[in-house]
């Protein structure tokens, strides 16, 4: 499944869920490439490459008329190679053939920087994009792994991992998906209306969007009066396009003790596929418990028993209350996300590096996805319900260098579309394993895959697609 490909949101059913978001949703990250060499014409499209083979057949072609197979790696290969004349080495002046050997091999470097700095605004971000390029081009100077290459994490979590392509014997896909709550540690709320909710809340554009779901989810429901009042942290993405949402969601709530508008200093912009999008999300966790004290509400750390990441373009399908005694049923240490419980190694050819500036994402070169310590990956939604304790763990543990959550931050950061495997891959890595129930309570349907539209009927913004080949299969 292609990750430049998006699918279409369409219906709204009242399934035993609790949310329904109104957006365009991305599909999985973590698609194995298939092993067939289908559509390598598109990914190699030097002529010198495409002259290697003939068309749809991918054999070459002996000077005797006989053929074989033209592995993958070889025509890599054919493509990075260049032929060099030794006379140009005549000289006996090592510095002079140093500079004369820097010249040719940097030649396609340089053709490749001149792509990423066409896509630049700023010097800053063509400085960004040089200092990463040069992790990698001077990992091999300096006899060094490439950028994440040796990476290693630890797995803490005790529970076993299942390949849904190899399931033991008696053991269901169904039993793997059906993750429950195991850990011996249970706490639960005597009283729905008792239950402390903070709403996360990630807004671009559309105030009354976000106006109308906090309005909705403040309301009492059903002759039942909350004991608490909901609070909500809203992050407005950093774009000049939204200042006036974020200025204008500041004077509405103004007098609103219990609605807090992300300081203008931690909003980040947000790009699709880029870290940010998770950024977003930790600058509220990090609001929220005050981890830095310049940026904080100004009663101190908002206390909740429960944590409701939501977009604002979502929208509730069951009354408050039945929000509230639905997750009342778990325990106050439950965290409910939808995860794939099959752990996911993402192919070389489809994982790669990269940075975010300038409002988009650059794509440096390949990341290995093999991470030491049995750290495995893990797709995941990015909008769940979490516990107190476990945002807590996330909010602190960016800063703190012996805990996963820095660790795995570090090279998450450089991944694309991250708000799909960042969270899950830190519940299913660490000891709050334990706490894993897998259903976050948010209604999602496709219908259609863009690839499959009519060139007039696609969205030309949804076409982002960040990879060299845009099928990657």
């Amino acid at each position: 499944m292609s990750l430049c490909h998006r699918r279409r949101l369409k219906g709204l059913l009242l399934l035993p869920t609790l949310f329904l978001p109104w957006i365009y949703a991305k599909t999985t990250i973590f698609s194995k490439a298939l092993e067939s060499n289908k559509n390598r014409e598109t990914y190699f499209q030097e002529d010198h490459v495409n002259d290697i083979y003939e068309e749809d057949e991918y054999e070459y072609l002996d000077d005797d008329g006989t053929g074989y197979h033209y592995p993958e790696h070889d025509i890599a290969m054919e493509m990075a190679s260049m032929e060099i004349d030794p006379g140009i080495f005549v000289d006996d002046d090592v510095d002079a053939t140093v500079r004369t050997a820097m010249d040719l091999i940097s030649a396609k470097l340089e053709n490749r920087l001149r792509d990423l700095f066409s896509a630049t605004r700023t010097a800053e971000c063509r400085a960004k994009i040089a200092e990463h390029m040069a992790l990698f081009v001077n990992s091999i100077a300096v006899e060094v792994g490439l950028p994440y290459s040796e990476y290693e994490l630890e797995n803490t979590c005790p529970l076993p991992t299942y390949d849904f392509d190899d399931l033991p014997e008696g053991v269901t896909l169904q039993d793997v998906m059906n993750v429950k709550y195991s850990s011996d540690t249970k706490t639960f709320i005597d009283d729905a209306n008792d239950l402390q909710l903070l709403y996360v809340i990630l807004a671009h554009d559309k105030i009354s969007q976000t106006i109308r779901l906090i309005e909705i989810l403040s309301r009492n429901s059903e002759n039942n009066t909350f004991t608490h009042i909901p609070n909500f942290v809203v992050h407005v993405d950093a774009k000049s396009k939204s200042d006036g949402v974020w200025r204008n969601l500041i004077e509405y709530y103004a007098d609103a003790e219990n609605v807090h508008i992300i300081p203008n200093e931690m909003r980040v912009p947000i790009n699709w596929g880029g870290f940010n999008m998770v950024k977003a999300t930790l600058q509220c966790l990090r609001y929220v418990f005050c981890v830095e004290p310049s940026f904080c509400p100004e009663h101190g750390p908002i206390e909740f028993h429960k944590l409701i990441h939501l977009a604002s373009t979502s929208y509730p399908i069951k009354s408050n209350t039945q929000i509230r005694e639905t997750i009342s049923k778990f325990p106050l240490e439950a965290n409910l996300m939808n995860v794939v419980m099959s752990p996911n190694l993402p192919s070389f050819d489809t994982w790669h590096y990269f940075i975010e500036c300038d409002d988009a994402l650059h794509r440096i070169y390949r990341l290995s996805s093999h991470l030491g310590g049995g750290v495995k990956l893990y797709t995941s939604s990015q909008w769940f319900i979490i516990s107190n304790e476990f945002a807590k763990y996330i909010a602190f543990g960016l800063d703190d260098k012996e805990s996963f959550v820095h660790g795995w931050t570090k090279y998450a950061r450089h991944t694309v579309v991250a708000d799909e495997h960042y969270f899950g891959t830190i519940l299913r890595n660490t000891d709050f394993c334990m706490t894993h129930h897998n259903n976050n309570f948010l209604f999602l349907q496709f219908d259609s895959w863009d690839n499959e539209l009519k060139p007039e009927e696609k969205d030309p913004s949804l076409t982002k697609c960040l990879f060299p080949n845009p099928e990657h299969w």
